[in-house]
């Protein structure tokens, strides 16, 4: 099977099934990301607001999210306008996004926000680097790892997220 589309120089994608849509972040250190018509192949829009290359775009309800260096942006899905800008002290190595409720990873930190807001909601530090966050269910789970950098072993925590 050959490919209907490719882009090249991507460093993050997103795509959202119902509205035939995907998001490419660009390699380059420009901040912008391209919001791609799938049936086409044509490009919508060039967003640009970062200062970094894009490491992570979400796809959430009636937004998009974007992700550079220790910033997430909101975005509306359907006029491409900047909603909310939202800033953390470290540098983002995770992004998950599910029902209103966003989650970022960075250093030793797990952070969840209010995106209508800015808000933080919960924060912990859980005393490991991150590497990536996830959910599944009501659930959030954080992949870490601990020990000497040489023999690094992951370790799973599932923080229940309802009760919080």
């Amino acid at each position: 099977m050959d490919a209907i589309h490719i882009l090249t120089a991507v460093t993050s994608v997103a795509y959202d099934h119902g509205r035939q849509v995907a998001l490419s972040g660009s390699t380059a250190l420009d901040g912008t990301f391209r919001v791609w018509d799938v049936q086409n192949g044509t490009c919508l829009a060039v967003l640009a607001d970062h200062d970094d290359h894009i490491s992570h775009l979400r796809f959430d309800r009636d937004t998009f999210l974007s992700a550079a260096s220790g910033s997430v942006k909101v975005w509306d899905a359907k006029t491409h306008t900047l909603r909310l800008s939202m800033s953390s002290r470290i540098y983002i190595t995770s992004l998950a996004v599910k029902g209103g409720r966003v989650v970022t990873a960075g250093g030793e930190v797990v952070r969840m926000w209010d995106p209508s807001s800015g808000i933080t909601i919960w924060e912990t530090d859980i005393g490991r680097p991150v590497r990536m966050v996830e959910w599944t269910n009501d659930c959030l789970v954080v992949l870490s790892m601990f020990g000497e950098p040489k023999s690094q072993t992951p370790r799973i925590d599932v923080y229940d997220l309802v009760r919080t």
